[in-house]
């Protein structure tokens, strides 16, 4: 997925972010077993990150959201999908959980922290589910540094009690391969 967007020039895809993302929230919604369309919505929001396209909305420094009526419906777009995949994918598994998660995860945080109740216990399955698969494991951590750095602390500071004993598998696992070496995500039964 990531091979199709830029990674390098980041700053062509910006006039991209809404309307692509929109076309793949349309597909993902009629057909939502496609693991596919998840994974291409996070690498819009990893670009869309690196582009700071969604800087300044609800953030500690701003007091009013951008002006631009695009950006402003991508928002409300992401916001409202990312909602209804949170709900939906208490139905799923394996490669299309992973997938589902990991966008989740890279939501940008001023979405997260509109509903934080809802997107901790998704942190806490990643988590749990990256004793398994380290890059869900990898996304995991990914967003709790980002959410821990950018979303107010007595906003974020609650959640911890609920995050941190997530990590306690790590901690004391032993079934890490000591060779530095990822090992693929054991649940997928098919490429990835």
């Amino acid at each position: 997925s990531s091979e199709i967007l830029p990674s390098k020039h980041v700053e062509f895809f910006e006039s991209w972010v809404f309307v692509f993302g929109y076309e793949l929230i349309l597909h993902s919604t009629r057909l939502p077993l496609i693991s596919g369309f998840y994974k291409l919505l996070s690498v819009v929001m990893k670009n869309a990150k690196k582009l700071k396209y969604f800087e300044g909305f609800f953030s500690k420094s701003s007091k009013k959201s951008p002006e631009d009526p695009e950006k402003l419906s991508c928002f409300a777009l992401f916001s409202k999908f990312g909602k209804e995949v949170s709900a939906k994918m208490k139905q799923f598994k394996d490669e299309l959980l992973a997938s589902c998660l990991t966008f989740i995860l890279s939501l940008p945080y001023n979405i997260i922290m509109l509903d934080m109740k809802a997107y901790v216990p998704l942190l806490q399955s990643a988590f749990r589910l990256g004793l398994s698969c380290p890059s869900l494991a990898d996304a995991g951590l990914d967003a709790l540094e980002d959410w821990s750095s950018r979303i107010c602390p007595s906003k974020m500071q609650p959640y911890y009690k609920d995050i941190l004993p997530s990590l306690d598998g790590y901690l004391t696992s032993s079934s890490s391969s000591g060779n530095g070496e990822y090992r693929k995500c054991t649940f997928f039964s098919k490429g990835g």
